[in-house]
């Protein structure tokens, strides 16, 4: 379902500040009201950096108290924005829980709008595309017999395929609330959790490429519209600790994925061995696709091999060693939205 409407601050307070590598950051909080297809009012928490140029990039998380076509609830966005000095910005946000009347809702949204300069107040208008539909999504495998030396690293690693075509806008898939369960075989049981993801297949995009944002904790994807073969979505590294034995152990990865209504795409996971490796998820060289063209390193390896990292492959998790740098894949996942 299609919504459109327009937002206004009712208050805006910092309530703080710090420098940051030449940069002003802030902290705020406030609350407004919206209107159109979602109805309510809302508060939100804000990081906010100000650059020298006085350009400024934002991370909120936005709380709604609100309705749907008759349907009540709270609902959390997770939001980020860019602003220019002239006061004008845009954001894009993703739904990343609901209650209530809305339990179960999933999009995203847009929006355009106008900071006034003496109250800090802002207004604009927001476009959004939601589902009210199930957005969980999990697949479980297994790891093979090869024991990991304590120490060593199991790098996790995911990739998904999209099915269907790109609108003339671009489309942006989100990944949340994801965790690794282990089920060791004498039964303990290990969960792992995975950061965010964001995945945008951009029309205006000529190369693939990828980065952990460690401000807010998720990987950033960005992939030419046109890609159709698969995209390393998001990934975690785990320390194997002494007296701990992961051979054959049963393997979950879970999370929930949102996106504009009637997008499909697949997904599927895997795991390799690593002797040394790196906390530092941007010193990993990340292969974002799997192509030869299209991104920093033209090789056939699979989308989620850490190429700064290949000649410390080990066997054990889902791989034999070798050449496979991601581990064996899982089974494949199917993923589509319905409408509201």
């Amino acid at each position: 379902m299609r919504l459109t409407g327009s937002f206004g601050d009712a208050s805006f307070v910092v309530v703080g500040a710090a420098f940051v590598d030449g940069n002003t950051v802030f902290m705020a909080q406030g609350s407004g009201a919206v209107d159109g297809g979602f109805i309510g009012t809302y508060s939100f928490t804000a990081n906010i950096t100000m650059l020298p140029s006085g350009d400024a990039t934002y991370h909120a998380i936005d709380v709604c108290q609100c309705s749907i076509a008759g349907k009540s609830g709270v609902t959390t966005f997770d939001e980020l924005g860019t602003g220019a000095p002239d006061g004008s910005f845009s954001s894009s946000e993703v739904i990343t829980k609901s209650d209530g009347g809305l339990s179960g809702l999933a999009g995203t949204a847009t929006l355009q709008g106008q900071q006034d300069p003496s109250t800090m107040l802002t207004s604009g208008t927001w476009v959004a595309s939601v589902a009210q539909d199930s957005v969980q999504n999990s697949i479980k495998s297994t790891f093979n017999s090869q024991s990991i030396k304590a120490g060593s690293e199991v790098w996790f690693n995911a990739a998904l395929k999209l099915q269907s075509p790109v609108p003339a806008s671009g489309l942006t898939i989100y990944a949340a609330d994801q965790t690794i369960t282990l089920q060791l075989q004498d039964k303990a049981i290990l969960k792992i959790a995975i950061p965010d993801s964001v995945v945008t297949f951009s029309q205006a995009a000529t190369s693939a490429s990828t980065a952990y944002d460690t401000v807010n904790e998720r990987w950033m994807t960005t992939v030419p519209a046109s890609f159709t073969n698969g995209v390393f979505f998001s990934g975690a590294s785990y320390v194997v600790p002494p007296g701990v034995s992961l051979a054959g152990a049963t393997v979950t990865w879970s999370g929930s994925f949102l996106g504009p209504t009637g997008y499909k795409a697949q997904w599927q996971f895997a795991a390799a061995a690593y002797s040394t490796f790196s906390a530092d998820y941007n010193s990993l060289g990340v292969k974002p696709v799997h192509s030869t063209s299209l991104d920093s390193y033209p090789s056939g390896d699979q989308p989620g091999t850490p190429e700064n990292f290949k000649s410390c492959l080990t066997a054990g998790a889902m791989g034999g060693g070798g050449s496979n740098y991601t581990g064996g894949y899982s089974a494949t996942s199917s993923i589509t939205y319905a409408a509201f």
